[in-house]
């Protein structure tokens, strides 16, 4: 690993992103795993040493990047991608609702990669199934 390189204060651009998710997607199994112990700590470093390696190794990147400007990237491009996703699952709850623009190709690659943002659940037992538990414990219709 290099020393830090300098600070970058351009964005990236959809090439780098591009190939940073391609990045992301190879080491996934090690950057999505839950375990805080020391050897899990340990890979995550060296994951994103090797992110960081073969990113501004990569010719088509203008700026090179640190791993905690990579990190950041990480974070921002899902937190953009579960906002993108909760638009398009209120639209669907609410019958329609105004036009909301569709998720971008790189928000759709980011919920693909990490499988952990804003699951859909699915629920078996309603609340409401036997009317006799809430006629029982409302006051009102007693």
């Amino acid at each position: 690993m290099s020393e830090i390189i300098c600070d970058r204060k351009k964005p990236f651009s959809c090439l780098e992103k591009d190939l940073f998710l391609k990045l992301i997607d190879k080491y996934d199994n090690i950057l999505t795993c839950k375990k805080t112990n020391g050897t899990s700590v340990l890979r995550k470093k060296q994951a994103w040493n090797r992110i960081q390696d073969e990113f501004n190794s990569s010719p088509i990147v203008s700026h090179k990047a640190s791993v905690k400007q990579l990190t950041k990237l990480w974070y921002n491009m899902k937190a953009k991608a579960r906002e993108a996703k909760t638009r398009e699952n209120v639209r669907f709850l609410t019958g329609g609702g105004p036009s909301v623009e569709d998720m971008d190709t790189i928000d759709a690659k980011v919920i693909a990669i990490d499988k952990n943002i804003l699951t859909n659940i699915e629920v078996d037992i309603d609340s409401d199934v036997n009317g006799k538990y809430f006629q029982f414990y409302n006051p009102i219709l007693l």
